[in-house]
């Protein structure tokens, strides 16, 4: 019984032998599916980062406006979006990698790559199932296993296109699952190769251990051979103690396995010759007896080079990630302890490589008889450290507040955004379940439906949501998982509106203000006709009263006073009118040279220095209106202005702002600060007998060509009003052009 009992061990050892051997080939072969998946993500990530940058920030529509195409027929439009995205696609299109753009505006495909085989999806519309359309929704990248009817099962990423807020586009990058897959599968193939010879040579050490038991080779004999099998793996046999062999070749059953044992260390270093982890074995004497071909590609040393260095060179060969100096120690012969921790390889081309390093002590009788460094390329984790963080940051900088639930509801991350919302401090939230906070009902119930069974994204505008009372919060829940998954949680994100809803009461009442404005507009017009048939009456009645009478300085006064109030009605009729002109391309130049003309006469009844520094510059304006600004500031300057004083008009051209300058100075008596801020205000003035209606027209007027007026001044000092004024895209800057000036008596 006791002899079956023995037999029945050697199947059962194998066995363990078998499963010790092929638990790497599981565990790594599924490590490796999710390094793939995540590198195939960041790579896409790049890729759509990468065609991002070419784009410039230049929307299709405004590609289109800059060709002067935006009120061509769709069909032009779409042609000329083609040729002009359609080499920026194909250039990222390599090693199976498809790139399309899509133009929401028009919804339909402008560009894919390879044109070989996607030109057919040119110019037509997305299916309505499409899982790109969601990110028309969310605004944000999405990444998914998408099942296309054509090319089959394929990794895509969808990035929105977005300016100024608005979403103009996506830009979708994907590659085939098969890809990735034969990826994965080489690497499986490999795996297993070594898995089976691991366990070949697990089921082989384990049945030599028995049976040199089971024949019973003598106690002392027996412990000297069970310490002495570690060091045959990077040891010669004749480095090997003359007694071992003598007590293991005494039954003709071990020395058939001790050969085999010799067979197997050949095949494993083999093995280790390929394998993509770099190893190094050094002796008790710290030489290094064994480097893999994937060391010498990491460090760039072969091994007789490595031979050749001092134990303080090979520390120095390995730097550590923080103040260790165990690695100096063990190369030193100072410490057998075992290492494992982060390193740099500084290798023989100056490349410092991030590497993790393991030592193992391979004992033999009772001392260190070999030390085998694993070193493992960490460049790949780092990457993936790097994703990681760039996520976070993405998710950080985002306006829109985001909110991250597990499938138990417990809150596992929330961004500064939802953080302000909140007026809270996050780290007060995280690891708390959500429903056990205060909330709307309703959000709580879609809450617990969607974790549950990965009902479809909804949106809500809770009045309370963690214990907070928002009256203008917008969420949207989306379930994380995939379609054929169990939900893995949810994703909130959360949009504060309450300056949409000011805006929105504030356009309420711009609304009510211009109805009122209309509505004095249409008083004012219908008061000025009886106003000036009175003037025209008082007109004819002064003609008629005797010089001197009491009746002719009455009537004087009243027609001062119909003046004025004329002179009011007709600047707010200036002001209120909308902007009905057509606006052309024209000489600034040609318009100033009017101005100079009709104000150097007034200059000169005022004793005022009037000059003009022009350049011969083309812009885009209505020219009647262009010539009342200039008037106007003209004659505000002249009027400010001492005898002997000086203005002048200058104009300059700011690269920078795409702009042309217009500067009107004086050296006259200067604008307080107070009134500084005022005098752009409808009906505000401190000139005698003014509307205060001219400057708030000016500014007006320059603003419905899209330009911008400021005023500058100090008292005492004179003042300078500036004009800018857009430039058209096919502009050219001309010499300067000094017109004669004249200079006014004093």
């Amino acid at each position: 019984m006791q002899f079956t009992s023995k037999k029945l061990i050697i199947p059962l050892v194998c066995l363990v032998g078998l499963l010790g051997g092929f638990f790497p080939y599981y565990f790594l072969s599924q490590s490796e599916r999710q390094f793939f998946l995540a590198q195939t993500n960041e790579t896409l990530t790049q890729i759509s980062g990468a065609a991002r940058q070419q784009l410039k920030g230049v929307t299709f529509d405004e590609m289109l406006e800059a060709a002067q195409l935006s009120t061509h027929p769709a069909d032009i439009q779409l042609s000329y979006l083609n040729t002009a995205l359609q080499p920026l696609a194909e250039s990222f299109s390599e090693n199976g990698i498809y790139v399309m753009f899509y133009d929401t505006t028009r919804d339909c495909v402008v560009a894919s790559a390879p044109a070989s085989e996607t030109k057919n999806s040119w110019f037509k519309r997305l299916p309505a199932d499409y899982p790109s359309r969601i990110v028309s929704e969310t605004k944000h990248p999405d990444f998914r296993l998408v099942d296309n009817s054509t090319r089959g099962p394929m990794y895509v990423l969808t990035n929105p296109l977005n300016k100024g807020g608005q979403l103009y586009g996506l830009l979708v990058v994907s590659i085939p699952q098969q890809i990735i897959d034969e990826k994965i599968k080489e690497r499986e193939r490999y795996y297993l190769v070594v898995s089976s010879i691991l366990a070949a040579l697990a089921v082989s050490f384990i049945t030599l251990a028995y049976l040199v038991i089971y024949f019973q080779l003598g106690g002392a004999a027996q412990n000297r051979f069970l310490r002495s099998w570690p060091k045959w793996l990077f040891t010669e046999q004749s480095e090997l103690s003359l007694h071992q062999f003598e007590q293991a070749h005494r039954s003709p059953f071990i020395r058939p396995m001790i050969e085999s044992i010799y067979s197997f260390q050949k095949w494993v270093l083999h093995i280790f010759q390929d394998l993509p982890t770099a190893i190094l074995a050094i002796d008790h004497e710290r030489h290094i007896t064994y480097i893999n071909p994937a060391f010498e590609k990491m460090s760039g040393y072969t091994l007789q080079e490595l031979k050749d260095m001092s134990p303080e060179q090979l520390s120095q060969l390995f730097q550590p990630v923080g103040k260790s100096n165990d690695l100096q120690n063990l190369f030193e012969s100072k410490s057998n302890k075992e290492i494992k921790g982060e390193y740099q390889i500084d290798s023989k081309n100056g490349q410092a490589i991030p590497v993790q390093l393991q030592s193992y002590n391979l004992v033999v009788q009772n001392r260190i008889g070999r030390i085998v460094l694993f070193i493992f390329d960490s460049q790949a984790h780092h990457l993936l450290q790097q994703l990681q963080a760039q996520n976070r940051l993405l998710l950080e900088s985002l306006n829109e507040g985001v909110l991250i639930l597990d499938k138990q509801g417990t809150i596992r991350y929330m961004n500064h955004a939802f953080e302000s919302i909140l007026s809270t401090n996050r780290n007060d939230w995280l690891g708390q379940s959500i429903f056990e906070t205060n909330m709307e009902k309703s959000v709580s119930e879609l809450l617990r439906l969607i974790l549950s069974n990965r009902s479809a994204r909804a949106h809500s505008m809770p009045g309370k949501f963690l214990n907070r009372q928002l009256s203008h919060l917008s969420l949207d829940i989306i379930p994380l998982g995939s379609e054929s998954s169990n939900s893995q949680g949810a994703l909130l994100i959360g949009r504060d509106l309450t300056t949409e809803w000011q805006w929105s009461e504030l356009s309420k009442q711009a609304d009510l203000v211009h109805s009122l404005s209309q509505i004095a507009a249409s008083m004012a017009h219908e008061v000025r006709n009886p106003l000036t048939a009175v003037s025209g009456f008082l007109q004819l009645i002064a003609r008629d009263s005797p010089s001197g009478d009491k009746l002719e300085t009455y009537v004087q006064v009243m027609l001062e006073e119909l003046e004025r109030a004329l002179g009011i009605i007709s600047e707010y009729l200036s002001m209120s009118r909308k902007n009905l002109s057509e606006r052309q391309p024209v000489s600034l130049r040609m318009i100033l040279d009017d101005v100079r003309i009709l104000m150097e006469s007034e200059a000169i009844l005022k004793g005022v220095n009037l000059h003009f520094y022009l350049l011969d510059q083309t812009i885009v304006c209505d020219i009647t209106k262009m010539k009342q600004v200039m008037i106007n500031l003209v004659r505000n300057a002249l009027e400010a202005t001492p005898r002997g004083g000086v203005v002048t008009v200058s104009v300059e051209k700011s690269l920078p702002e795409h702009a042309v300058l217009i500067q009107v100075s004086d050296t006259g008596i200067g604008i307080s600060a107070d009134d500084l801020s005022e005098i752009f205000n409808p009906f505000f003035t401190t000139k005698k007998g003014g509307t205060g209606l001219g400057l708030s027209v000016c500014k007006q007027i320059v603003e419905e060509h899209g330009g911008t007026l400021e005023a500058t001044s100090i008292e005492s000092a004179g003042s300078t009003f500036t004009i800018r004024m857009p430039l058209p895209d096919t502009t050219d800057l001309g010499e300067p052009i000094l017109l004669p000036h004249l200079d006014s008596p004093v």
